[in-house]
């Protein structure tokens, strides 16, 4: 079962998934996948727009490969809403000065829970199942 598809753009693939914000209605966030990024992502005016619940109480800087900070973020677990599977992942709201910017899915709390698969310019991503005990 397929989850969710998007169209890749050249090497780069969006995905729009859906994220629970301040009213408990899922809001399509289109998603850069990122499978260097070891966390997920979102602009803090995409945030804000979307009336996604963030907090700033534990700051963490961005690095890029340069490992030099990049930008200010704040740790915080929003739910993703990926076909019809939920689930609560790690994210950091970035300040990107109210210009907007990409969200990005990395692979913590999606990798180990979903298959992510690029064929053909397109991404599919469908829940692993969980692991069957012997008995």
């Amino acid at each position: 079962m397929c989850s969710s598809i998007s169209k890749g753009i050249g090497a780069i693939t969006f995905v729009t998934l859906g994220v629970k914000n301040k009213r408990a209605i899922f809001c399509e966030i289109r998603f850069l996948v990122d499978t260097g990024a070891e966390i997920s992502a979102i602009p803090m005016s995409v945030a804000k727009e979307n009336g996604i619940p963030y907090h700033s109480k534990q700051r963490v800087p961005i690095r890029g490969v340069s490992e030099e900070p990049i930008r200010n973020s704040f740790l915080n677990k929003v739910e993703v809403k990926i076909g019809t599977e939920t689930c609560i992942i790690d994210c950091l709201i970035y300040d990107d000065d109210g210009e907007g910017g990409h969200a990005f899915l990395g692979r913590a709390g999606i990798f180990e829970k979903f298959y992510v698969v690029f064929k053909d310019w397109h991404v599919y991503i469908t829940r692993k199942e969980p692991a069957r005990h012997a008995h």
